[in-house]
């Protein structure tokens, strides 16, 4: 994952076999002049237990704030946690969000409160519920003072049919939380799945409802985006139907919820015969654009995308090619930050850019092992603003490294 702060700082955080370790373990490489040099902190020398699926995110006061999972077993998998304090320039200790022992945790993701100076952790873990073998989401928090809150378990229905996997939570101007979370349901395809909203209002946790609804994609859907919510609670979220391979080219699309009322599908890519879309982050710029970022699938070679869409999702944008990984490379993971604010409390980090700065990761087939991560700026890419393919690219970054390749990272932080 990426962050950019206000001073222009570049962070990245990492899981990748670091300093002679045997397994991948997180690391946050950061970089104070524009790329130049890099600082590498291990955020988590106690142990040499693998750690993957990092997520991270700062608060109103700058403070980092980082969530992984630490594999103590294949059977005892537990959810951690550390805090940098911008103030004093220290790391506080290293704590346990998920107390259970002997259970499974995924995906863990992270994203500041309302008030400003606290974070809130979502992951899935088993051991709860009725059937204990199969996932349920779970929330924390974790206060300024780094005391721990309360564990909430938000789910009870995971089941083989019903396998919480990937999720993204937010808040609303109100301060209610609002969670999309993929639930696999098909038991031969383990790609297959359905895309659900819970939100919680005045009145509590209401129902959840299913996003992919239209014909052809109920039981099909494959891959979501971050949740994303502007600043007059109209609430989107874009997501692939599968079921997925290398070169199958499968429709993407995005909707919008208004007070709870899903509204119509809206094509980013159509799929075949034409290119496909999957693995989509999204996020707004100040005029309230939507800007979808996504690889587009072709039989060819596959590139990372933008297209744009005004705020009611009525006018779509040309589709802009960003990156393309060139012959013999393929596309593994990308992570973008906020250029602006996407709520009303300016809780998430306010950044002075124009256009994206993005997390790029490709590889070798044949060197599977082995992972470029780039750091890549598109500088002029504006939303809503025609841009040609001379002012895209702007300055790529390579960090040569060992990283953990595994498509369970918990990519959909909006804070980040």
């Amino acid at each position: 994952h990426i962050y950019i702060s206000p001073e222009g700082r570049i962070g990245l955080f990492v899981a990748m076999r670091y300093g002679g370790t045997l397994f991948p373990v997180e690391v946050y490489i950061y970089s104070d002049d524009g790329g130049k040099t890099w600082t590498w902190y291990r955020i988590d020398s106690s142990t040499d237990n693998p750690q993957t699926q990092g997520s991270f995110c700062a608060d109103a006061y700058g403070n980092l704030h980082f969530v992984w999972r630490e594999d103590f077993s294949t059977t005892d998998i537990r959810i951690k946690y550390r805090k940098y304090n911008a103030t004093t320039k220290t790391f506080g200790s290293v704590q346990t969000i998920s107390t259970a022992t002997g259970v499974k945790t995924i995906c863990p993701m992270i994203q500041p409160t309302p008030m400003g100076d606290s974070v809130e952790i979502m992951w899935e873990s088993t051991g709860y519920a009725s059937d204990v073998n199969y996932p349920q989401l779970l929330l924390r928090g974790v206060n300024a003072d780094e005391t721990l809150g309360t564990l909430y378990q938000l789910t009870t229905d995971g089941s083989i049919t019903h396998r919480y996997i990937y999720h993204s939570f937010d808040y609303d101007s109100q301060g209610y939380r609002h969670i999309m979370a993929i639930a696999k349901c098909d038991t031969v395809n383990p790609d297959l799945g359905n895309l659900w909203y819970i939100r919680q209002t005045s009145d509590g946790w209401q129902p959840k409802v299913a996003l992919n609804t239209d014909a052809g994609d109920v039981n099909a859907l494959h891959y979501m985006s971050n949740i994303l919510i502007n600043k007059h609670d109209e609430v989107y979220c874009a997501y692939a139907i599968g079921p997925f391979d290398a070169v199958s080219k499968r429709p993407l699309y995005i909707k919008q919820i208004k007070n709870g009322v899903v509204g119509p599908r809206v094509t980013v890519e159509a799929g075949n015969p034409g290119p496909g879309g999957t693995y989509p982050n999204i996020q707004f710029d100040k005029n309230d654009f939507v800007g979808v970022i996504y690889q587009s699938n072709t039989v060819e070679n596959d590139a990372y995308c933008l297209r744009t869409f005004n705020r009611m999702l009525t006018e779509v944008g040309t589709k802009q090619i960003i990156y393309e990984p060139g012959d013999g490379f393929e596309l593994f993971f990308f992570s973008t930050p906020w250029s602006t604010s996407p709520n009303i409390h300016s809780v998430n980090p306010t950044v002075p850019l124009q256009g994206m700065v993005m997390m790029i990761s490709k590889y070798r087939p044949e060197t599977p092992e082995k992972t470029d991560i780039m750091v890549y700026s598109t500088k002029n890419c504006v939303f809503g603003v025609p841009t040609t393919a001379t002012k895209m690219l702007v300055k790529s970054y390579n960090i040569r490294g060992i990283i953990s390749r595994t498509k369970f990272n918990a990519g959909f932080n909006p804070v980040i």
